[in-house]
């Protein structure tokens, strides 16, 4: 082996194979050496690391899950919370109800929220009056109606016109029916009350002149007073056979 001094300079050719593997060694040494404090370095770089996502984790964790009015950081909330928040809101909107109140015309509108109660209430002013709107066209009116077609038999269908006027010279216009079938006729209904009299008919004409009857047969009677019942009694005579009147013609 050479004998080498530190600071020495010597040409490769005056050195032997052993001096030449000692020094190969002492560079490879310096390279593992420096090799160890880097890995040192980033052992100690990864372990900063690992604490930092250990940070964040929680960090993640509590902006995900922290509960309802608990900050992560100054003034603001997790997920979590907005959630809650959020159910609180819809099913205070659910629950809502409206109360509607006229007010005058020229007034403000106005509103209040009863979060207790859920009621709404609103103040809605009377809007202003309009401006005249113009006249409307001057409209037709129906004189009649009258069947145009069809002959109102069962299953047939009639058409209609409908006239603005007496003339029929304004059509406004048709339909159609349809005819149904004839019913079964219907239970014969009670009798109903009997009328008032009707007034009494002129005079008839005068009949023929009728045969002159026989001569008829007169009663006879013989009256008088009886004093004591104060009664006028009479007695049947008989039949007689009056001549002195014959009946006389009319």
């Amino acid at each position: 082996m050479s004998d080498i001094s530190i600071g020495s300079q010597q040409p490769d050719s005056s050195l032997d194979d052993d001096t030449i593997q000692v020094i190969n060694f002492g560079v490879t040494l310096a390279d593992l050496q420096s090799a160890v404090s880097n890995a040192s370095t980033s052992a100690d770089n990864a372990e900063d690391s690992a604490n930092a996502a250990s940070t964040s984790e929680i960090k993640a964790q509590a902006w995900a899950e922290n509960p309802e009015d608990v900050s992560v950081e100054s003034g603001k909330y997790s997920s979590f919370h907005w959630s809650e928040k959020a159910k609180a809101y819809v099913a205070e909107i659910n629950g809502l109800s409206v109360v509607v109140t006229t007010l005058s015309e020229g007034s403000l509108a106005t509103s209040s929220y009863n979060s207790g109660t859920g009621v709404l209430t609103l103040g809605i002013p009377k809007g202003d009056q309009g401006i005249q709107g113009i006249q409307g066209i001057q409209g037709q009116s129906v004189d009649h109606v009258s069947l145009t077609s069809g002959s109102g038999s069962a299953g047939t269908i009639d058409t209609y016109t409908v006239w603005g006027d007496s003339g029929e010279s304004i059509n406004l216009g048709s339909f159609q029916v349809l005819n149904g079938p004839v019913g079964p006729q219907g239970d014969r209904g009670l009798q109903g009350a009997v009328g008032p009299a009707g007034p009494t008919g002129p005079q008839g004409v005068q009949g023929p002149i009728g045969p002159q009857g026989d001569n008829g047969m007169t009663p006879t009677y013989e009256f008088s007073y009886n004093s004591v019942t104060g009664d006028l009694e009479y007695t049947f005579i008989g039949y007689t056979a009056d001549y002195t009147n014959p009946v006389e013609e009319i």
